[in-house]
């Protein structure tokens, strides 16, 4: 478990599995803000054994996700909020090769240049619930974001429920939702 209070760090797990928990379960109290050298959570291959909760996920800076970058691994990812995070791909959350969960998470105000400024999902199946999309847009003069809020690529959802959209902005195609290639919801 995680005490409230801020922390500036960017976490990777070397392989370990892996439950990390805020201590009231209320991402507000927890806040890791990234360092602007990556994503500020990497979830690498094969990590399929974690599970996060309760934190908000802030100022990670890279070219696939931003807040958090998940690539050919099935974590547990809930009860969170991914907030003001920016990435070439994937502003908020870059998902590749990714079979797990998102579940219950905000995702709000991220920036991207190319595809999902919220979520990127790249060839993969994941559940999808519960999710607030909010405010994603693209790098300011870029014109190339497809997928303000979530852009599927290759990729269908097992589940899709309960998705708000509000007020995400894409210059090419998907202000909310974008699909591209072999997705579907």
């Amino acid at each position: 478990y995680v005490k409230n209070g801020y922390y500036n760090e960017n976490l990777s797990f070397s392989g370990k599995k892996l439950f990390l928990y805020s201590i009231h379960d209320n991402p507000e109290d927890v806040i890791i803000l990234g360092d602007g050298s990556g994503p500020v959570i990497s979830i690498a291959e094969g990590e399929d054994d974690i599970e996060i909760s309760g934190l908000t996920i802030k100022w990670g800076d890279a070219e696939f996700g931003g807040g958090i970058s998940v690539i050919n691994a099935s974590p547990t990812l809930n009860n969170l909020i991914i907030k003001d995070n920016y990435a070439d791909y994937g502003g908020g959350i870059f998902l590749e090769g990714f079979n797990g969960i998102l579940e219950n998470v905000v995702i709000d105000s991220n920036v991207a240049e190319q595809n999902g400024a919220g979520i990127y999902v790249l060839n993969s199946s994941p559940k999808l619930n519960m999710l607030q999309v909010l405010n994603n847009r693209e790098k300011a003069w870029t014109y190339a974001l497809t997928g303000g809020g979530i852009c599927l690529e290759n990729s269908t959802p097992q589940s899709f429920n309960e998705i708000i959209f509000h007020n995400n902005q894409a210059s090419l195609n998907g202000g909310g939702l974008s699909l591209i290639g072999n997705s579907y919801v």
